[in-house]
């Protein structure tokens, strides 16, 4: 112990040397690399209020221009060529922007008229340098700087915009408008390094076309950029051929440049203006610079002093406290954020101990809630939470003090619990999921908490909670998906099961995918007639061993597989193919009807996607209708009916099959938009019963004040159908007209019927 206490001390010792020595090393090296990144943010800094003042720059040149070729545009050429004058006087009353000096149009001999900034307006001979004919060549908006000795006024430097006026394919003379160089010199100051920095534009051949007012250029009189670099040294030339290089390449830079101005040496960044070949260049006194750098460099560099001395101090402080921190962490790690109970690495401490320290029996529990995403896209993320904390309150309810429970993600749960038999675990386990349905009952909810719960009861001795898991898992997903089973033990026949279920999976998709999958169809007669007026599509699944697999098997498993979406797309667009087919057969029109899932009538777009179908395959929509379940309706029946109203905006009629199944099936009847009725098998297997033939009576009697037709299906016998034709049922749908068959049998079946009718 002693040893072990001296090893830690001297470990302690040789840690606190190390950060001595790294903390010499900072002090060292940190200056010259704090000044490193301080010569980078510099250039940033420079590059990003450079490309900002070139887009504010660019911005008002290219507004101006805008507003001279909207201004051009209005005027007719054929007034600017007989009547100089008329036509810029026009332009007098629709400048609305105020922002130009003067303005005028000049004729290919120089002379013009405008209108200068006091109103007034005067002929004039334009000088031979103002760049008419460049102007006139360019064949578009222009844009150049005047001097004062090259303007009309002499008084001021200006841009000047040009725009020929083309009649008949010649040019007859330009518009020109003037904006004042010292509007834009104003955009050019900055407050950036105490008012320091400063910004010039200049053109390719380095000519100064605009800078701040009173600055280095403006003091010393400076024209040309390049100019002044070459006339200063060995070290200006190299600046100058950098630069100058640069710009003739159309690319951006940055340098440092030394006693260019003979004066000062300067911190320079230039880039394209993107108008013209004019570049903008930002530049600052390497002095301004330094200075604040090395202020900020002091009071870094004794803020690191300060900052490492306390590291030092609370070094020994924290090694005392690494226990403490450690059982904070511990803590953070080992609970669950949203129940507040044991996360899964704790369960997972927890259970090992539990599997190791005893030697009773155990039973190993996972489960998940069926549909939990809608829960959280229904009701919101909040009350998901809360069920999530429900449900691991339950749990700890009915566990024993020792037993384990967490959550292991979104909403599955992992439980190991004490048992003596397979009956006492089973009991807990249907408790729960007594309480579980009992909870959105007194919650006043109109979903049920359905949970899937696979259970493994524990070997002695086993110990590897991997194993135990994938056992549990394994037999969970027997169940997962039912409605009344929804917990199952894991037994060892359960892998051949579950090979088999996954071998079927695999193929299913494959049908899917490769549209083997068959489509047949069961009549449905009109009640007083009994000849074919519509037929349901039903998908039947023949397996490659020749095995019929049946519907509610299948279906369940593209439930379950999320394959659901792509058999509906399948039946639906195999049933619109042969509706048009049977159209070109010439035959008398009959209905198809189409089923469409829930996960299918949650799309948003499923309405759209249909239509897009119909039209694609050239049926005609008025004969397709989709058949809805009453299973299918959930608690978001806003989003339901909105998507039932486009289906019928496109021309669908909305079927509701299995009427009568569920608990709400007038409310349904009120609120939706439902044009045919399908009488459940059940009511038809009790029109013999005088209660039955009250419910029968009751809802034809009541569809017919809807305007709902109605379709019994189910019939079987001939006595069915004439108690039903009795009660003017309008459609007939079962065995004793018709199983399912083939579109070919149907085809045959209609023909046949068509011709004993005619004879």
């Amino acid at each position: 112990m002693v040893n072990t206490d001296g090893k830690k001390r001297l470990n302690k010792i040789l840690i606190i040397a190390m950060l001595c020595l790294l903390s010499a090393a900072v002090l060292i090296f940190f200056p010259l690399f704090l000044t490193e990144k301080l010569d980078e943010v510099t250039d940033s800094t420079l590059v990003e209020a450079s490309k900002k003042n070139a887009s504010i720059i660019g911005y008002q040149l290219k507004s101006q221009c805008d507003t001279v070729e909207k201004l051009s545009e209005e005027i007719d050429t054929n007034i600017v060529k007989t009547d100089m004058k008329a036509a810029v006087e026009r332009l007098r009353g629709i400048d609305s922007t105020g922002a130009l000096m003067r303005y005028g149009f000049a004729t290919l001999d120089r002379h013009c008229y405008y209108i200068s900034e006091d109103g007034t307006g005067a002929y004039s001979t334009i000088p031979e340098s103002n760049h008419l004919e460049d102007a006139v060549n360019a064949g578009g908006i222009t844009i150049y700087k005047l001097d004062k000795s090259q303007s009309i006024d002499n008084k001021t430097d200006v841009f000047i915009i040009q725009i020929p006026v083309v009649k008949d394919g010649s040019a007859i003379g330009v518009f020109y408008f003037t904006y004042a160089i010292d509007d834009i010199r104003q955009l050019l100051s900055s407050n950036s390094f105490g008012g320091q920095e400063h910004f010039a534009i200049i053109n390719s051949d380095g000519e100064i076309i605009a800078s701040p007012v009173f600055d280095v250029f403006d003091k010393k009189n400076i024209k040309n950029l390049f100019d002044a670099m070459s006339e200063n040294g060995q070290n200006s030339q190299k600046v100058y051929k950098k630069i100058s290089g640069d710009i003739k390449n159309k690319q951006s830079g940055t340098i440092r440049a030394n006693n260019i101005y003979k004066t000062l040496d300067y911190y320079i960044y230039y880039s394209p203006l993107e108008f013209n070949d004019w570049y903008i260049v930002s530049y600052v006194p390497q002095s301004v610079v330094n200075s604040s750098r090395n202020t900020v460099l002091t009071y870094i560099f004794l803020m690191c002093f300060f900052l490492i001395t306390v590291f030092l101090l609370f070094g020994i402080y924290i090694a005392t406290e690494e226990n403490q921190k450690q059982k904070e962490i511990d803590q953070l790690l080992y609970t669950d954020s949203i129940t507040g109970g044991a996360s899964y690495a704790k369960f997972c401490v927890d259970a090992k101990k539990l599997l190791r320290k005893n030697k009773g029996d155990f039973a190993y529990i996972v489960m998940d809630i069926d549909n939990f995403k809608l829960v959280n896209g229904y009701y919101g993320y909040e009350h998901g939470n809360k069920t999530l904390r429900f449900i691991y309150s339950l749990w700890k309810e009915l566990l024993g003090p020792d037993d384990a429970v967490c959550r292991i993600a979104a909403d599955r749960f992992a439980v190991l619990m004490r048992c003596s038999s397979k009956e006492q675990a089973e009991k807990t386990v249907a408790e729960f999921v007594e309480r579980c349905h009992k909870y959105y009952k007194d919650n006043s909810m109109d979903y049920i908490l359905t949970p899937s719960i696979g259970i493994y009861l524990v070997n002695k001795g086993e110990t590897k909670l991997h194993t135990l898991q994938t056992k549990a898992v394994m037999a969970k997903s027997t169940v997962k998906g039912q409605r009344e089973n929804v917990y199952a033990f894991y037994s060892q026949s359960l892998n051949l099961a579950l090979n088999e279920r996954k071998a079927l999976e695999d193929e299913l998709e494959h049908a899917i995918e490769n549209r083997t999958l068959k489509i047949f169809f069961q009549p449905q007669v009109n009640a007083v007639t009994k000849k074919i007026c519509g037929a349901e599509a039903l998908v039947r699944w023949q397996r490659a061993n020749g095995e019929f697999v049946p519907p509610d098997e299948f279906v369940a498993i593209a439930e379950e597989k999320d394959l659901i979406n792509r058999l509906d797309r399948l039946i639906f667009e195999e049933s619109c193919k042969y509706q048009a087919a049977w159209q070109s057969l010439g035959l008398p029109p009959i209905d198809f009807s189409v089923n469409l899932s829930q996960k299918s009538l949650t799309s948003d777009r499923i309405a759209e996607k249909c239509a897009e179908k119909v039209k694609e395959t050239g049926a005609d929509i008025s004969c397709i209708h989709i058949e809805i379940t009453e299973t299918t309706i959930f608690k978001n029946k806003k989003l339901f009916i909105k998507i039932l109203r486009k289906l019928k905006k496109y021309g669908f009629k909305i079927l509701l099959d299995d009427f009568g199944t569920g608990y709400s099936s007038l409310t349904l009847l009120k609120s939706m938009p439902i044009d045919i009725l399908k009488l459940d098998k059940s009511f038809i297997d009790s029109c013999e019963d005088d209660r039955g033939k009250a419910v029968i009576e009751c809802i034809l009697d009541m569809t017919k004040r809807l305007n709902i037709e109605v379709i019994a299906e189910g019939v079987e016998t001939e006595a069915q159908y004439l108690y039903l034709k009795e009660l003017n049922c309008n459609t007939i749908q079962g065995y004793l007209f018709g199983k399912p068959m083939t579109f070919e049998e149907l085809q045959k079946t209609v023909i046949t019927q068509n011709k004993n009718h005619d004879t």
